[in-house]
């Protein structure tokens, strides 16, 4: 809990300040153009997410039948694309 701010929770993060405070102390102290301020539940979530996501993205690839190793997927260059930028004439 917050000492200045009474029954607040702390739980954000201020890289330029390495600090835990609330959200309340965002206003008063880190609202600098160098503070970067991260919510840490939001990186909980992000961290949840991440992990379904690497889970879903083994379950995809254990499905494939061209025996690939990798889930994803190389596209070839188009011929524009190969032949390189437009050239212009003059004439």
């Amino acid at each position: 809990m917050c000492q200045k701010h009474e029954q607040r929770i702390k739980h954000f993060y201020c890289s330029e300040h390495p600090s835990i405070f609330c959200r309340e102390c965002i206003a008063d102290l880190h609202n600098l153009e160098a503070c970067f301020v991260v919510d840490l539940y939001e990186i909980e979530k992000m961290r949840k997410l991440q992990q379904q996501n690497n889970e879903a993205n083994k379950r995809q690839l254990g499905r494939r039948q061209d025996g690939s190793t990798h889930s994803y997927v190389i596209h070839q260059q188009s011929e524009a694309k190969k032949a390189g930028p437009l050239q212009i004439s003059d004439t």
